[in-house]
């Protein structure tokens, strides 16, 4: 089955930013006809390139790559807060002119917002219904990720069903050449029913691990794509834990191709403050007294790797240092907008410690031949599964023995990807538990005792990834050990209730999809009346006032008795479109029920029709 998110009014990204072009000055705001992301690279070497861009920030690009594919219109305001590095007029401009540039930024943004009449948006995007605006205000009232307000009601549906079989372990893997040996695995049975359910240009596939019900799914290159997809994974459905797995680049000499890591760590050693020329250690970063940067996890120092004579002192080169920066982390379960810094991300330690069962197992050493009469390659020892303290990502493929010997040094990491932490903070910050198995296909920028590594063994490390990821012993007990697998969320379990991940613990009298009790009311337009234990609603909505109701495990509601009231501005909206559609006596007629079909959502559990 598939779906696909609809087109929503638009997106105003706003904020202040650096400044690359000389000819513009500090709080000059700029809208930019493209944007990219500078920071997915291929490191061979240090390159250069003149890109032509103005505003240099560490967010839009995301939001840009995100709205593109999810077919959202889009644009970017950044006021510009200091010459990126140095050299205007003004004296340490990226501490004093921040708040300017931030105040200057939401001028223009709400002048443009402005000019974006209802007309102007219509014009631009497909018209949608009132039913369909009035369910979308109801969503975002209710607090739904925006994921899910935008499904579309027959997905929502799928996603319902599927939910009521649940839990599910999810399964993350980077691409389809690492997915295709779980697929092709006698250990993987897919779903008979309902094999697979596409959302947002997401396949989710159903099925068995052994006795494990299983959701895979791909994410892409990268650590955009891979917390997109972790997210909208978490978000539609119900989901007990998450094994990500895949194959990475080796920082660790002892360690040889083939071999399968498990860290307990994940850092993402791609969040970086960049120090301006003739800056040291010393010298305080930009932003670093708001508490936004530290030196706390070090430098990589440019200077250090310069090549022919001697090297130049500290500060000598004029890339000068990369300081390594924690994620900002906001938790489900803690204050909004509320931030913590972490670098090393943990995986969860009940899987850390039963993946000790897996160091054990025997794993492929050959790749087969390419064609007649051609023999395999073999690996010079068989591979073998190690437990280990640290792994990092980010979005640069390594294959420079230099800056692999600068991970491994400063930062102690044995695996390098692209991928795992960004699905490890969003887990993280969803209270899902996690862990990573990553398969060694080479020794990144060379230097191993095999041929063209990367190229050869690839195929081998993402079998035995799968193999690894498959232990009959590992998932299996990932579920039935010690029982608590079904309480590892316990503060919001589930966060995909709003995708009916509750369905299956529903009271008796609970409105099932395709009817709506002739008792509906609607009393001023914002209230409604519904018989005893005949309706549930997802998970603390903060802008209703609930009356006569009853929490239960503090992750939805029951109506009981009496009504629910929508306040704030949703209310408001619900009364002025109820006094259009609803008789004076608050009952709808059967005609304008039919003519509606107004979905409130599996989230509800009802539809009008």
């Amino acid at each position: 089955m598939s779906f696909y998110i609809r087109k929503g009014r638009g997106i105003v990204h706003f904020g202040f930013a650096g400044n690359a072009d000389p000819n513009l000055q500090i709080g000059d705001v700029t809208v930019p006809r493209y944007w990219a992301h500078t920071g997915l690279w291929n490191w061979q070497a240090i390159l250069r390139s003149r890109l032509g861009v103005t505003p240099i920030d560490m967010e839009t690009a995301a939001v840009a790559l995100v709205a593109l594919q999810q077919g959202a219109p889009f644009i970017a305001i950044r006021s510009l807060s200091d010459l990126a590095g140095g050299g205007s007029a003004e004296s340490n401009e990226a501490g004093v002119f921040p708040t300017l540039a931030s105040q200057n930024a939401v001028a223009v943004a709400v002048k443009f917002i402005s000019l974006l009449t209802i007309d102007d948006m219509a014009a631009a995007t497909p018209r949608v219904s009132p039913a369909t605006t009035t369910l979308a205000l109801l969503l975002v009232a209710a607090a739904v990720a925006a994921a899910d307000a935008a499904v579309p009601a027959s997905a929502a549906l799928a996603v319902r069903q599927v939910n009521r079989q649940g839990p599910y372990l999810g399964v993350v893997v980077p691409n389809g050449f690492e997915m295709e040996p779980l697929l092709r695995s006698p250990a993987f049975s897919p779903a008979k029913r309902l094999p697979y359910l596409d959302v947002a240009g997401r396949r989710f596939r159903f099925g068995t691990i052994g006795e494990k019900k299983v959701i895979i799914v791909m994410t892409g290159l990268g650590m955009l794509n891979s917390g997109v997809t972790t997210q909208l994974l978490l978000t539609l459905f119900d989901v007990e834990g998450i094994v990500h797995f895949g194959i990475a680049g080796n920082a660790d000499p002892n360690l040889h191709i083939g071999d399968v890591t498990v860290p307990r760590y994940w850092a993402h050693t791609g969040l970086w403050n960049w120090q301006r020329y003739g800056d040291g250690p010393e010298n305080e970063l930009a932003l670093e007294s708001n508490g936004d940067y530290t030196r706390k996890y070090g430098a990589l120092n440019f200077s250090d790797y310069g090549v022919g004579g001697d090297k130049p002192a500290a500060g000598g080169n004029l890339l000068n240092s990369v300081w390594y920066q924690p994620e900002e982390v906001f938790p489900a379960d803690g204050t909004p907008e509320s931030r913590r810094h972490e670098f090393w991300v943990p995986v969860d330690d009940r899987y850390y410690q039963l993946s000790q069962k897996l160091e054990a197992m025997t794993l492929e050493r050959c790749v087969n031949g390419t064609g007649m009469g051609t023999s395999p390659t073999c690996l010079t020892r068989p591979p073998a599964v190690a437990r280990v303290e640290r792994g990092c990502s980010a979005s640069v493929f390594v294959d420079n023995a230099a800056y692999r010997q600068f991970l491994r040094s400063r930062l102690g990491v044995t695996p390098i990807d692209m991928e795992t932490t960004a699905v490890a903070l969003v887990a993280q910050q969803q209270g899902a538990p996690f862990i990573a198995i990553r398969s060694l296909s080479d020794l990144a920028g060379g230097g191993s005792a095999e041929s063209n590594e990367a190229g050869v063994f690839a195929a081998l490390a993402a079998q035995n990834a799968v193999a690894v990821a498959v232990n009959k012993d590992h998932n299996t007990s990932t579920a039935q050990d010690d029982g608590k697998a079904g309480e590892s969320r316990p503060h919001l379990r589930k966060q995909g209730d709003q995708a009916g991940s509750h369905q299956r613990r529903e009271a008796e009298g609970d409105i099932k999809a395709g009817g709506m009790p002739d008792k509906l009311q609607y009393i001023s337009g914002d209230q409604a009346h519904l018989p005893e234990d005949r309706c549930r609603l997802g998970p603390r909505f903060p802008n209703l006032r609930v009356h006569g109701l009853e929490w239960a495990n503090r992750d939805h509601i029951s109506i009981n008795k009496e009504s629910f009231h929508l306040g704030g501005w949703a209310g408001d909206y619900l009364r002025e479109q109820s006094q259009r559609r609803l008789r004076a006596d608050g009952r709808a007629t059967a005609a304008a029920a039919r003519r509606r079909e107004m979905w409130i959502g599996s989230w509800f559990g009802a539809r009008h029709n």
